[in-house]
Parts: structure tokens; sequence; C-alpha cells
């Protein structure tokens, strides 16, 4: 099955069946009745938390999409907890509605608006970041020399030229 989200009663119904039922790009799980295969979002928040940190940033930001994903909230604790280690950096976090080229663009102008926007951003997924680097460029301002950006997930639109 691949989804970001499965039915208990559909994971339910294959155990009572006998039949094995593989989740792939699921949420972790407790649920021993299905094998997950997918991210560890953990580890994909304390990987940029500790790349910002080896780059001496001092001020950093965690732009996400919806707070009741239990993917972003792997990612923003995991983030959080890898700071910890550094006391000398400071870290805000903040929603997108939605994860969307708009509304983080709206969240990147309305943050460059209040001249006290962080050193570096990590977006918890790319087309987060997309929005983001087009707000700052927008905005004059260029990525690594103004504000530092990390995105997740590698898509083939981060890649393309037009974005640098």
């Amino acid at each position: 099955m691949t989804t970001s989200t499965l039915q208990s009663s559909f994971a339910k119904a294959f155990h009572n069946a006998e039949m094995p039922l593989v989740h792939a790009f699921g949420p972790r799980s407790s649920n021993p009745q299905v094998h997950i295969v997918g991210i560890d979002n953990v580890e994909c928040g304390r990987i940029p938390a500790r790349a910002l940190a080896q780059r001496n940033y001092r001020q950093v930001g965690f732009l996400r999409g919806s707070a009741s994903a239990t993917l972003t909230r792997d990612r923003l604790d995991s983030f959080l907890e890898e700071l910890t280690n550094h006391s000398q950096i400071r870290v805000s976090h903040l929603f997108c509605a939605v994860y969307s080229f708009d509304t983080s663009s709206e969240e990147m102008q309305r943050l460059l608006t209040t001249n006290m926007p962080a050193e570096a951003y990590f977006c918890d997924d790319d087309v987060l970041s997309i929005g983001t680097l087009s707000a700052i460029t927008s905005a004059g301002l260029s990525v690594p020399s103004n504000i530092g950006l990390i995105g997740l997930k590698d898509m083939e639109i981060a890649s393309w030229k037009t974005l640098r």
C-alpha cells in the first residue's frame, strides 16, 4: 500500500485475512500488524540541524507545514533536540498552513519585512524551500550569501538552474 495515511480498519482487514501489509511512505507506527517502509523523519531533523551548526549560524529557523502531521512533528522535535547541544544558537519555528509554494513564499516575505529573519532556514519540504527561495530572491537577497537555506526531499525541481 502506498499512501501517506492508512486507516486502521484497512490494516485490520489485511491482518484478519492473514495477508502481510507493507505501508510504503507511511509514518512511523507502533502497530505491529503493518510493516512500514519510509523516511526516517527523526534523522531528517537532525541532519540539517547539524549542518547549520557546523556552518556557524547563530539564528536558525524551521519552516514547516501542517502542525498536525506526524512527520513534521518528528522532524521538528529532532531538529530542536539536536540544537540543544548548541546553546549559542537561537531557534524559531514557523508553520505554513499547507505545504505549498505560495504559503512559504508569503511567510518568508512576512519574515523579511520584520527585519529579523533568521540567518538560515530548514524547510521540511522542497516545495516550501522553493517558495522561501523565491521570496528571498524577490527581496534582492541571495542564498547562501544573505540567508542559508536547506530543503528536504531532493525533488527534481530543486535542481533547476532557474531557481539559483
